[in-house]
């Protein structure tokens, strides 16, 4: 990963985060699927975005993803103790 950027909004009453994280991922190989941790956490969408889009929200710039489809995911419990894993197709 060489950028990310996270935009959380925490709410003190319900104890819940929404929000958004996007990240900038260097490709070193051909690959089908991403998988990434994502312990107790609900995920809604998953977008494929321009390079450099987490360093352009740092700087509040617009993000405009690439198509207006989103990406393919599931998340799978392997292991209980490890936590949930985000696994999306490319």
């Amino acid at each position: 990963m060489t950028h990310q950027f996270v935009d959380w909004f925490p709410n003190f009453t319900t104890t819940q985060i929404q929000g958004s994280i996007v990240m900038d991922l260097q490709v070193l190989q051909q690959v089908m699927y991403l998988q990434l941790d994502v312990a107790n956490c609900t995920v809604t969408d998953v977008q494929l975005l321009p390079p450099g889009s987490a360093m352009s929200a740092t700087m509040n710039k617009g993000i405009i993803p690439v198509t207006d489809s989103p990406l393919e995911f599931t998340i799978l419990s392997p292991n209980p103790v490890v936590g949930d894993v985000l696994v999306i197709a490319l």
